[in-house]
C-alpha cells in the first residue's frame, strides 16, 4: 500500500529490524505484539542454545550446564512458550469466527438530465507509517493515534429500482462474536463526498489500531436510474468492482474513462463508437503512410 504521507522515524525499528509476515501477525492478536515476538523468540532460540550447550558439554565433558535444574527450567520454559503460542493462535481464529456488516444509504439529489462525474477523492495525509505490507498498514496521525489503513474498497454500478440516485456503504468487519464483529465494523472511518454532480470516493479505510486487523472493508454501490449518464473518471479505476455489467463486455479497467448512461440491467456505453470510428480511421491513415 502506498498513501500519501509524511515520514517520521520514531517507530520504525519495528519494521526495519523485524520479519515483516511475523510482525504482521504480532499486530493482529489481542496480546501486546512483543509478548508474541518474547515466546516466538523462545521457542526458536531454546533449540540452538542446546545445540551450543551440546558442543560445550562435548568439548568440556564435566560441565554441569545441561544437568540438573538448569536443564528442566529450560526445556519448562520453551514448553510454556509452545504452548502459549498455540493458545494465542487459537483466539485468533476465533477472532474471525463471526463476520457483520452495517449498512448506510443515502439518497443523491441529481437530475435525470445531469451527467455525474464519479471521481477520486483526496490522499490521506498522516505524520507516520509503522507498518507497510500488501493486507494493511499501520500509520499514526498528528496526535500520535495509530490507525489500522487498508484499501480494500470496492465500487459497484448498478440499476435503481426507481428514480432516486443513492449511494450504499456497506462495511464489514470480523470479530469473535456477533457484537464484536459490529462494534469494529461500525468503528471502520471511511469518507466520500458529493457537491453538485460531482462523487468524489477515497480509496481507503482507517480503523482504530487498537482495534487490530480483522479483515475490514468497504463495499460501495452506487444505485443509477435508468436513462442516467455517468462518466468514470481514470482514477476510480481501481475502485470498481469485478462483474460490472457493460453492452462492450469490458472488464473493469477498461470502464474508466468513457462515458455511460445506464439501460433496464447494464451500462451502455455513449463515447465508445466514437473512439472505434477514431481508431479505425487512426489505422487507415497509418495505412496508407506506409
Amino acid at each position: 500500500m502506498h498513501p500519501h504521507y509524511f515520514y517520521g522515524h520514531s517507530h520504525h525499528w519495528r519494521k526495519h529490524l523485524l520479519p515483516e509476515q511475523l510482525l504482521q501477525y504480532a499486530t493482529q492478536i489481542d496480546i501486546p505484539y512483543w509478548v508474541f515476538l518474547t515466546l516466538v523468540a523462545i521457542v526458536l532460540a531454546v533449540p540452538f542454545l542446546f545445540v551450543l550447550l551440546l558442543g560445550i558439554r562435548l568439548m568440556a565433558p564435566k560441565s554441569k550446564l545441561l544437568k540438573g535444574v538448569f536443564l528442566l527450567s529450560l526445556l519448562g520454559l520453551w514448553l510454556i512458550a509452545i504452548l502459549s503460542i498455540g493458545v494465542v493462535a487459537l483466539q485468533e481464529v476465533k477472532s474471525h469466527a463471526f463476520e457483520v456488516s452495517t449498512r448506510n444509504t443515502q439518497n443523491l439529489d441529481f437530475k435525470a438530465t445531469d451527467t455525474l462525474y464519479l471521481s477520486k477523492g483526496p490522499d490521506l495525509s498522516f505524520k507516520d507509517r509503522l507498518l507497510d505490507n500488501d493486507a494493511f498498514d499501520i500509520i499514526s496521525d498528528n496526535t500520535d493515534k495509530e490507525w489500522i489503513y487498508t484499501n480494500e474498497i470496492q465500487l459497484h454500478l448498478k440499476v435503481s429500482e426507481d428514480a432516486q440516485a443513492s449511494l450504499r456503504v456497506e462495511k464489514q468487519a470480523n470479530g469473535q462474536n456477533y457484537t464484536t464483529a459490529k462494534k469494529f465494523a461500525e468503528a471502520i472511518n471511511y469518507k466520500y463526498s458529493v457537491t453538485d454532480i460531482r462523487i468524489q470516493l477515497t480509496d481507503y479505510l482507517i480503523s482504530p489500531a487498537k482495534n487490530k486487523f480483522r479483515a475490514q472493508e468497504v463495499d460501495l454501490t452506487l444505485f443509477i436510474p435508468q436513462g442516467q449518464s455517468i462518466f468514470i473518471d481514470k482514477v476510480v479505476a481501481d475502485l470498481l468492482a469485478f462483474g460490472i455489467d457493460n453492452d462492450q463486455n469490458w472488464y473493469r479497467y477498461q470502464l474508466a474513462g468513457h462515458y455511460w448512461k445506464m439501460g433496464a440491467d447494464k451500462l451502455l456505453c455513449l463515447d465508445c463508437l466514437v473512439l472505434k470510428i477514431h481508431l479505425n480511421s487512426l489505422y487507415i491513415f497509418l495505412h496508407q503512410l506506409k
